[in-house]
């Protein structure tokens, strides 16, 4: 499923929601163009049943991707002072959740540990390093963000090299055919070198993706974790 990507900015929900006004006048034109090949259809006599059937599961197909596919290339805007060496290894702390208005939601609830597992898999798969997820405890969990002082103190009890810090931000999972988009916010990041606590690897600004609002935001969870592993490896 294709996504757009948009830095944040304090009009995001906005553009967001005209972005997706302007896509559901896309899908009717979409929708009124097959109604007028369905009236043709309709009035032929050459179509047996199983034709039509088979006409209509096509148009179905159409409409659903009118709605489905939102168009824009993903990338993120971030600063990578130096190379990570190969086996190097990074403690991936835990993600704080997502938030609406700034506050903790049910709807929100496990998208960190989502991010961090995410984040980890991509990694392991698309390099070398020997990442690691930080385990959650009492003090440092999916709840909050986590300060820099705490996560060098966890890299340097796990003997990391790199601690990865991440927080999520705002979110939003609209309900089906109310035509609003779903988005994520990646709000921070950084890769934290724990010798010396210098910030090897930063995102720049928050990253918001977003898609339809068919299925949930999970997906965008597991997309940004691989934009962040690939900015990593760049």
């Amino acid at each position: 499923m294709a996504t757009h990507i948009r830095p944040n900015g304090p009009s995001q929900i906005t553009y967001i929601d005209e972005l997706c006004r302007k896509r559901w006048r896309s899908a009717r034109r979409c929708v009124f163009i097959l109604r007028s090949k369905t009236q043709v259809i309709t009035n032929s006599t050459n179509f047996n049943s199983h034709e039509k059937n088979t006409s209509f599961l096509g148009r179905a197909l159409a409409v659903i991707g009118c709605l489905v596919v939102l168009s824009g290339c993903a990338s993120m805007s971030t600063t990578k002072s130096e190379p990570i060496a190969n086996g190097s290894k990074i403690l991936i702390m835990p993600s704080r959740d997502v938030v609406q208005g700034g506050k903790a939601h049910a709807q929100g609830a496990g998208s960190g540990k989502n991010l961090q597992v995410a984040v980890h898999r991509e990694l392991s798969t698309l390099s070398q390093f020997k990442a690691t997820p930080f385990e959650a405890n009492e003090k440092l969990n999916h709840s909050a963000s986590i300060v820099k002082s705490d996560a060098l103190e966890a890299g340097k009890s796990a003997a990391a090299d790199y601690v990865l810090i991440l927080d999520l931000g705002e979110f939003r999972n609209a309900a089906p055919m109310t035509f609003r988009s779903d988005f994520v916010t990646l709000q921070s990041g950084s890769l934290v070198r724990v010798s010396d606590g210098k910030e090897t690897w930063v995102l720049n600004s928050p990253v918001v993706l977003e898609k339809s609002n068919i299925g949930n935001h999970l997906i965008l969870i597991d997309n940004l974790a691989k934009l962040v592993a690939e900015s990593i490896l760049r």
